[in-house]
């Protein structure tokens, strides 16, 4: 399992994108839906489960998609099932802290 982590920093805080591997660069669609996994925005460093999670609980906000990546999300606890989303077999959620 690879996962993408890339940290994009403001200076109002750190926002993450994660991403499985096999996902990276595709574009999803349903209904009236669009999953877009931009390689500008998601493609950075292949992060381990313990990499993910400290990113998680330190940033302000992080967008998650595919389905190895919500699981890691979930187990840390940083997101609940109830916020997960699926697009084409696809998952993904969007985490903000306040």
């Amino acid at each position: 399992m690879q996962i993408h982590l890339k940290v994009h920093s403001f200076p109002e805080g750190k926002v993450i994108a994660i991403c499985d591997k096999d996902i990276l660069g595709k574009h999803f669609e349903e209904n009236d839906s669009v999953l877009d996994v931009d390689t500008a925005f998601y493609e950075g460093k292949e992060a381990s489960k313990e990499e993910i999670c400290t990113s998680l609980s330190d940033c302000t906000s992080a967008t998650i998609a595919g389905n190895n990546a919500i699981e890691i999300a979930l187990k840390c606890k940083a997101i609940s099932k109830g916020g997960v989303k699926e697009l084409c077999g696809i998952k993904y959620a969007l985490m903000f802290r306040l």
